[in-house]
């Protein structure tokens, strides 16, 4: 039996700026996520994936998205729906050591630090548990996303149109 977003009251109480501070994700919440993802349009969806991505293509995304594995962190408004998402999946040959990041917010959420929020409850999640190094990937036209970069003091490789960061856990938020 899988509970609702209604079941969990902690996570529908939104804090006086009309969001919950990052909560971390469990499998219940993965109908949160669906709706989150397939919210973003079109652009929004080739900014998140680096690629178009149908309706069908993120779902079948979600439905393989392992939350004892992987590290998502989101923020719910005040409604109890999910508009931000920060996921951190295993990456490379030593995964323990390597997370790669990926980040997205509702278009009417964005501009309030929720991105943010929640590459920090990552970061912390990191840290914790001795990641070296945190990656990331974007567009080179994701201005959101590199201004998120460059706060964070990422080391940044701008190539064939792409960004790619490394973060160090400790070492990303001033």
């Amino acid at each position: 039996m899988s509970m609702t977003l209604a079941a969990v009251p902690s996570r529908r109480r939104a804090a006086p700026n009309g969001y919950r501070e990052p909560v971390r994700l469990t499998p219940d919440d993965r109908p949160a996520v669906l709706r989150h993802l397939l919210r973003l349009d079109a652009a929004d969806r080739r900014l998140r994936f680096m690629q178009a991505s149908t309706d069908g293509a993120i779902a079948g995304y979600v439905a393989r998205i392992d939350f004892s594995a992987s590290a998502c962190f989101g923020c719910f408004d005040d409604a109890g729906e999910l508009v931000s998402l920060a996921e951190g999946l295993a990456c490379g040959a030593n995964a323990r050591r390597c997370v790669e990041a990926a980040m997205s917010t509702d278009a009417r959420w964005r501009q309030h630090g929720l991105a943010r929020l929640g590459f920090e409850a990552l970061e912390a999640w990191c840290s914790v548990r001795g990641v070296e190094r945190i990656v990331l990937y974007c567009d080179a036209r994701n201005t959101a996303m590199r201004h998120l970069l460059r706060s964070m003091a990422a080391v940044t490789k701008v190539e064939d149109g792409e960004v790619d960061a490394v973060v160090r856990p400790n070492h990303a938020l001033h």
